[in-house]
């Protein structure tokens, strides 16, 4: 809650799948929310993505990963960005 109210940007770092293979960024949320379109970043595993302009934007993928397979493996509507970069390892 602190996190929401504080104002700055949150960032927030997670897997991109559960342990069952399902996607964890998800249309519609499930929980109850603690507040609304407060995220502007989201780093995974996979991705990088960001809110612009009330839209979810790839803005780098992880290597061995094309923007497609990481649209594929997310739920929750996203577009790429003009220049999609790959992760440095």
């Amino acid at each position: 809650m602190d996190l929401v109210a504080g104002g700055g940007q949150l960032i927030i770092v997670m897997e991109h799948r559960d342990s069952k293979n399902r996607p964890k960024l998800r249309r519609e949320c499930t929980y109850p929310l603690t507040g609304r379109a407060c995220v502007d970043y989201v780093v995974t595993d996979l991705a990088l993505l960001r809110w612009q302009q009330g839209r979810v934007v790839l803005d780098e993928v992880a290597p061995g990963f094309t923007p497609t397979e990481v649209m594929d493996l997310t739920e929750m509507e996203i577009v790429t960005a003009p220049s999609v970069r790959t992760m440095d390892t």
